[in-house]
């Protein structure tokens, strides 16, 4: 515990109130003549009073016996010791209202008593358990108001100044609860003959005036006792001997404290007048009063009674103070011997500058910053602009104390400056063969992106010029898109710069902060061009359409101006505060959607849409690219392990039914991990045989993996097969649907929910995950299919009474979009004519309350799912008949693709073999 803790312990000190000064003192600050007055005689008959001895040596007070009953007042920090002056803080209003008018009564004496529990605020005492015996009775000089508890405004409370008397003892409290007889009875002290003669005081009331007051206020009263010193022979050499050391020890701890010497010599003062030094007894309190001990160190000291175990304990309390006295000196000195050094070497150095400055030889670590920047400068080509803007911070930078905050800031500015490039490009390589040769090294398709691409550096070799151009590639996850922003800056001899976007929130990250903020640094446009070196590489914003917007501003609003090539030649950060040109730059941003991107900022860009790969695709993909970098990260690529043709397709199929590689990539990877464990199992201790003898373990080495024991390598497959039905009941058809994994395939199933009856009443109920646009889409599949009954069959009436459920299997993923308009409508049709539908075919398209057929998304991805499927027969929009035209060959070998404009087309396909007669009375048996 530091010294200043210790002293902060003292109440009188966390109040104000010098510790030990006399009460007389403390009335000072009375401005009343006649307050002063009336106090200076109270305290000194009180004083007189203590001093006065008895014939049988005991200490009397004036009108009060040996055994009383009084108020007592709980001491949470330290104990109070006879003869000195203290003061307390009061907070419980009851006692606050007691102690008021027991002070108006005269009635000033209190016990004070050190509660057990020093953190424990305890306002009024309940039990005996709660204080110690011990304590010293006290009478109160001065109330007033605590500042702490004023400025706080938390609650009431006052501070009481008390100066304590003698020692005495609890033997007893007396709740408000009892008979006041009873308390007036048990309150009596053993009287001596002379106290019996006394007159009443009548300024002090009857006897009773104490428990009247507790029984008012519900405050319990305790009984007490004085508790005289043990005798002592005043020449006891023990006693002279410890009475010495403790003025010895005052005499060590004043030298080393000079709060301690403070404190010692005020209440040295006020204990002129008896014989301090001379009285064990008066001693022992004293050092006591002086230390900043524990409070129960200093109830030890209180407590005893013979002299020598009080001087004892007395002595221990001043040991403890002069340790912590010495350990203060000595942290004070270890810390003076870092800092003077440190202060010596600061003053040579001034003075080794000024003596330099005077020769003119100053070699300064500042000169040299400045000859630094000037010479990075030198090598740029800055624009006018900036180097009036560079030139004016410079000869600032030269004006600043090195040492300053303000120095820092702008040598930090001045750096950023001379790191730009300006001025600086890549030499760029406009070969179209060449380019194409990189792109396709590194993907597979893409067709679409190599284009562009491939134009793009046409253009620039016709025109001899460069030109900033922002792409924006969207597409699901896993397709390329951040990859293939690499190929494109490998394949124009670009540098090459990514940074996400997603999630940001902030438009400094962007624009810069504004240079007065301290950490303050540019957005991540002008990072980029710092970290590259060059004005034209090519930078890469990812995940463009998960941008956020919050307090500090809409980071896509920021992007505006960085994307717009009208405008970016321009470029103004907050940090560099001047104009940079960003139209060298290649800007390829990359989204999932285009629908969450702005549409000003969707504006700016050239959206080139991914679409998902199909399994002839990933299948490339796998065999060129996946497979030899799986096989090279794990040991593998001179080793005999094949993963078969077959395998990849089962793997393709049924474990990763996604639009991109990723989780393909993820599944070989793993394949490979568990047979280079295999291959390390099978040569075992033999690893460590030399090159030539592992060599040839391995080459004996023979793994393959194909569909049969793929299993063994990554458990069971995650997808099942989409074919559901052999042959499909009637109220079932096979439509295609695109969901976040892809195309897949989802049967329409339409089931009677009660039996069919002329006393049925007709309806509709839908399961399946269908969201907002699949639930429209059934609605108007119903809606035809009535319609189209009602005028194709118009004798069947199973439309007018009956009740249905339509389903589509696979709850746990969410379904959307209307292009299983044409499917619910085929399958509501062949359960109302109890026709199946051939399980051959597939369809696809949005269907409208005429029966017409309209054009679908996700074509390619669909198909994939056909493929997947036994499907060899495809309906699909006219409108999507491009779609179908651009499809690879391989995609459509065994599929015959039907276009149909009307629902007309697909019943003669679906239902061309039914018979009119047969359609019409398909329910008669039970609705005639």
């Amino acid at each position: 515990m530091t010294l200043e803790r210790r002293i902060a312990r003292h109440p009188y000190r966390s109040l104000g109130i010098p510790m030990g000064v006399p009460a007389y003192r403390r009335w000072k600050t009375d401005k009343s003549p006649q307050s002063k007055k009336d106090a200076s005689n109270s305290l000194q008959k009180s004083r007189s009073a203590t001093e006065t001895k008895s014939k049988n040596g005991k200490t009397p007070i004036p009108g009060r016996e040996d055994r009383m009953k009084l108020l007592a007042l709980p001491i949470n920090h330290r104990p109070f010791f006879p003869g000195y002056v203290g003061a307390t803080v009061v907070k419980d209003n009851r006692v606050i209202a007691a102690i008021e008018e027991m002070v108006r009564h005269k009635q000033s004496l209190v016990g004070l008593f050190l509660v057990k529990e020093e953190n424990h605020d305890l306002g009024m005492m309940s039990s005996l358990d709660q204080v110690h015996r011990i304590g010293t009775l006290a009478q109160i000089t001065t109330l007033f108001p605590n500042q702490q508890l004023m400025q706080s405004k938390s609650r009431e409370g006052i501070t009481v100044v008390l100066h304590s008397q003698k020692r005495i003892k609890i033997i007893g409290l007396s709740h408000p609860e009892e008979e006041v007889k009873q308390e007036s009875s048990s309150s009596k002290l053993n009287e001596t003959a002379s106290d019996k003669q006394q007159k009443p005081d009548p300024e002090k009331g009857s006897k009773s005036f104490v428990l009247d007051v507790g029984k008012r206020y519900g405050i319990p009263m305790a009984e007490i006792q004085t508790v005289q010193d043990a005798a002592y022979d005043l020449n006891d050499a023990d006693i002279h001997e410890k009475s010495a050391d403790i003025v010895a020890m005052f005499k060590q701890i004043a030298t080393l404290n000079m709060a301690f010497r403070e404190q010692l010599v005020n209440l040295s003062l006020s204990q002129l007048s008896s014989n301090l030094y001379g009285n064990p007894n008066r001693l022992a309190d004293f050092a006591a009063s002086l230390s900043t001990a524990e409070p129960w160190e200093l109830q030890k000291v209180l407590e005893a009674i013979q002299i020598k175990k009080r001087l004892q304990s007395a002595l221990s309390v001043l040991r403890k103070e002069l340790t912590h006295a010495k350990l203060q000196v000595k942290i004070s000195k270890q810390v003076d011997s870092r800092i003077t050094p440190r202060q010596r070497e600061s003053y040579l150095e001034e003075q080794l500058k000024n003596i330099q400055k005077e020769l003119g030889t100053d070699t300064s670590s500042q000169d040299a910053l400045l000859r630094e920047f000037k010479m990075k400068a030198g090598k740029l080509a800055m624009p006018p602009t900036v180097q009036k803007v560079f030139n004016e911070e410079l000869a600032k930078l030269a004006s600043l104390d090195p040492a300053g905050v303000e120095f820092n800031m702008t040598r930090n500015y001045v750096d950023w400056l001379t790191q730009m490039p300006w001025g600086q490009q890549s030499v760029e390589h406009y070969d179209v063969k060449r380019a194409k040769q990189v792109l396709d090294e590194d993907h597979y398709g893409l067709k679409d992106v190599k284009d562009y691409i491939l134009e793009f550096i046409a253009v620039c070799r016709l025109r001899k010029s460069v030109q900033g151009k922002i792409i924006c590639l969207v597409g699901p996850p896993g397709v390329g898109k951040t990859s293939v922003g690499k190929s494109i800056a490998r394949a124009l001899d670009r540098r090459f710069y990514q940074f996400s976007v997603g999630g940001l929130a902030d438009v400094a990250e962007i624009k810069g902060h504004r240079r007065t903020y301290v950490g303050a640094m540019p957005g991540k446009v002008i990072q980029a061009l710092k970290k590259v070196h060059t004005e034209n590489p090519l930078i890469l914003i990812d995940e463009i359409d998960k941008v956020g917007a919050g307090y500090q501003g809409d980071p896509s609003a920021a992007l505006l101006e960085v994307l717009d090539p009208e405008q970016n030649n321009s470029f103004v950060d907050y940090y560099l505060d001047v104009p940079v040109d960003l139209s060298r730059v290649m800007f390829i941003c990359t989204a999932n959607v285009v629908d969450t991107i702005p549409a000003p900022l969707r504006d700016r860009m050239e959206v080139i849409e991914l679409s998902g790969y199909v399994e002839e695709e990933k299948m490339a993909i796998a065999e060129k690219y996946l497979v030899p970098a799986a096989k090279k990260a794990t040991g593998l690529e001179n080793l005999n392990v094949n993963l078969t043709k077959d395998a990849l397709s089962t793997l393709i199929t049924y474990y990763s039914r996604e639009s991109g590689v990723r989780s393909l990539k993820k599944y070989i990877e793993k394949i490979f991990r568990k047979a280079a464990l295999k291959v390390v199992q099978e040569i075992g201790e033999d690893v460590s045989l030399p090159n030539d003898a592992a060599s040839k373990m391995l080459e004996k080495v023979s793994i393959e993996i194909n569909s049969h024991n793929l299993k063994e390598y990554i458990g069971s497959a995650t997808f099942p097969t989409d074919w559901m039905y052999e042959t499909t009941p009637p109220g079932v058809a096979m439509g295609l649907i695109r969901t976040n994994t892809g195309g897949t395939c989802v049967y329409v199933e339409a089931v009677l929910e009660s039996s069919l009856s002329l006393k049925s009443t007709p309806g509709i109920s839908k399961t399946g995950h269908m969201d907002a646009v699949m639930q429209e889409s059934t609605d108007i599949s119903y809606t035809f299919v009535k319609s189209f009954m009602a005028t194709n069959y118009p004798k069947n009436r199973f439309f007018d009474k009956a009740r249905i459920h339509l389903n589509c299997p696979g709850i746990a993923v969410p379904k959307d979009g209307p292009s299983a308009g044409m499917t619910m409508a085929t399958a509501l049709l062949s359960l109302a004519l109890c026709e199946p539908v051939n399980p051959n075919v597939a369809m696809m398209g949005e269907l409208t309350v005429t029966g017409k057929i309209l054009q679908v998304d996700g074509f390619k991805e669909k198909m994939v799912a056909v493929k997947r499927s036994k499907a060899s027969i495809l309906l699909f929009p006219e409108e999507n008949q491009a779609d179908w035209d651009e499809l690879p060959e391989q995609m459509k070998e065994g599929i015959r693709g039907v276009p149909v404009s009307s629902y007309n087309t697909v019943f003669d396909i679906c239902f061309g073999s039914l018979k009119q007669e047969d359609g019409e009375n398909a329910w008669s048996h039970l609705l005639s």
